[in-house]
């Protein structure tokens, strides 16, 4: 019997990554889904959508659990997802999450509609390939955009949201440029620190001068922290 006529009832898997490195927007999620509904209204399966924002290092996502539930209760034929790694990428989940869909004989379906069935060894080990070269890419493009980040904040350029306390985006540069009076709170902060001044002390410091975060907000010692942690400083 051909693998896709086992399929009548489907889980939808989607997740966006919740990270600052701009690579994904709502507009990525939006094709994503369309893509997988279409495959799924095409070959006429039932379909339940499982859709949410998070890290695929986090196995406590919510949609997520509720997938493996619903797996366990036996609901579904196959799980549909882009590919492995937007279900899980985490060392210790994956493993997890094959051996659930092989004890309780769910197909996994990618978005190129590539059906593994986890039962056939072969499928199996071309599954956990696919995971780690997918893996591998995510992980090489996330250490080049860091690269990039950090370059551009050498050269004074912004592209991820609001500059930090301190600095004023030029739209017409594409770059920050100082702002004179915050900046005075910026040179008092981390010369109280090379002072031996604990973080805490340095965020009541500049609060009691009148200093407050782009936001508004007061500062507290761990925004102080991130503070010197910015190679934009």
């Amino acid at each position: 019997m051909e693998l896709k006529n086992k399929i009548k009832r489907v889980a939808i898997y989607l997740r966006k990554s919740r990270n600052n490195e701009g690579e994904e927007t709502e507009e990525t999620l939006a094709k994503h889904r369309k893509r997988l509904l279409d495959i799924a209204e095409k070959n006429n399966w039932e379909i339940k959508l499982f859709q949410e924002v998070g890290s695929s290092m986090d196995e406590n996502r919510p949609e997520y659990q509720k997938t493996i539930c619903e797996i366990k209760e036996n609901l579904f034929d196959a799980v549909l997802s882009v590919n492995l790694t937007r279900v899980t990428r985490d060392d210790a989940e994956t493993p997890k999450f094959m051996s659930l869909l092989r004890q309780e004989d769910v197909l996994f379906v990618t978005d190129s509609e590539r059906i593994y069935d986890l039962e056939i060894q072969e499928d199996l080990q071309a599954l956990k390939f696919t995971g780690f070269v997918n893996n591998w890419e995510y992980e090489n493009i996330k250490a080049q955009l860091r690269k990039g980040k950090k370059d551009s904040a050498k050269l004074g350029r912004w592209s991820n949201g609001t500059p930090p306390f301190g600095y004023i985006y030029n739209p017409l540069e594409k770059r920050v440029v100082i702002d004179k009076e915050r900046a005075k709170g910026v040179k008092l902060a981390f010369q109280l620190v090379l002072d031996g001044m604990g973080v805490d002390n340095i965020a009541i410091n500049l609060n009691q001068l009148g200093y407050r975060t782009k936001r508004g907000n007061l500062f507290s010692g761990k925004v102080i922290y991130t503070m010197y942690q910015r190679i934009i400083y």
